[in-house]
């Protein structure tokens, strides 16, 4: 069996081994891919699914798509008749965000949009993780995800297959930190470490860069890769983490052969801390479309309960895994 088709089985069989059933909330409960996958986790008894609506489009979408909604909780966030409902749920949002200009008239504005009203549940203890932007975009999801749920950094981490080698890499971060500075990466090279360890690999941490262990010169970028590489080694003592690499040197033990062969964690990497949003985004995306590297699911550290960016393009069967995934960290987190 591969390594990616045994990751699956093993964390769809953790999740249905702990005998809990987290409840979660999508944002776009008519969206085709959203519908399936959300059917699936109930099938399989490992999640319960709060479907929001906007319009009433849900009913019509299942039938079409063939999906039994009888099995789901379906809240349309502009129907009148959850009007209390969205009454408590601006009074949470109210709460929580008074200190920054908050009015009640503002927040029963904003808990008529899906993505705060998502949110809002997760914050009010009425869903355990809150998954979204199949629909809408990353950035509508996530900001009342980080103004709510946030408790430190918020970083994702792309859980990538190789079929080449057989292999589970995870790389951080294509979708949150445009620019971050070095304690922001080395918080990242934390978080992604955390995933990797939950899904049962032992994390071996890179920092990427043009440079592999000052070749490229003291530029402001590989500065700041060598001072993330010390500072999580502050945060996490016992991190395998190395740098700054080049991808070669970090991954391929020929690479690291000839550029750094004394180094202990060269060609050994399986955590890939990328230095910005724009080479981690560009890279992932390109890889998607030009490579066989097989995108698994992601996974988002840093908030109070578990948060999915399930993406506008997402393929139907990453989705499903991706609401997996959260189904078991939202296990992990009960």
């Amino acid at each position: 069996m591969t390594k990616d088709k045994e990751l699956m089985d093993s964390i769809l069989a953790k999740v249905k081994a702990s005998g809990k059933q987290p409840t979660m909330v999508l944002t776009e409960g008519w969206d085709e891919r959203g519908l399936k996958a959300a059917e699936f986790v109930v099938k399989e008894g490992i999640a319960k699914m709060i479907m929001l609506d906007v319009g009433n489009q849900i009913p019509e979408a299942a039938s079409k798509f063939g999906v039994d909604i009888s099995q789901f909780q379906i809240i349309d966030v502009k129907d009148e008749k959850n009007l209390e409902l969205k009454k408590e749920l601006a009074e949470i949002l109210l709460k929580k965000r008074e200190h920054k200009g908050m009015t009640i008239e503002k927040a029963l504005e904003l808990v008529e949009d899906e993505n705060y009203f998502g949110a809002c549940l997760v914050l009010a203890g009425k869903a355990d993780a809150f998954l979204g932007s199949l629909i809408r975009s990353t950035g509508d999801m996530m900001k009342p995800a980080l103004q709510l749920l946030r408790k430190g950094l918020v970083s994702e981490t792309m859980i990538i297959y190789d079929p080449k080698r057989d292999k589970i890499f995870f790389a951080t971060d294509a979708s949150l930190n445009i620019s971050p500075t070095a304690e922001q990466l080395a918080q990242m090279a934390v978080n992604t470490s955390e995933v990797a360890s939950l899904l049962g690999t032992d994390p071996v941490v890179g920092v990427l860069s043009f440079s592999t262990k000052g070749s490229g010169g003291d530029s402001p970028e590989t500065i700041n890769a060598r001072e993330a590489i010390a500072k999580a080694k502050e945060l996490k003592p016992d991190l395998k983490i190395g740098g700054e690499y080049q991808f070669d040197a970090a991954i391929s033990e020929h690479g690291a052969q000839r550029k750094c062969p004394d180094d202990e964690y060269a060609g050994k990497v399986n955590c890939l801390v990328f230095p910005n949003l724009t080479t981690s985004n560009v890279f992932c995306h390109g890889m998607m479309q030009l490579s066989d590297l097989k995108f698994m699911f992601t996974m988002m550290k840093g908030t109070v309960k578990p948060i999915s960016i399930l993406g506008r393009s997402t393929p139907g069967e990453l989705v499903k895994n991706m609401f997996t995934i959260i189904a078991l960290e939202s296990v992990e987190m009960m």
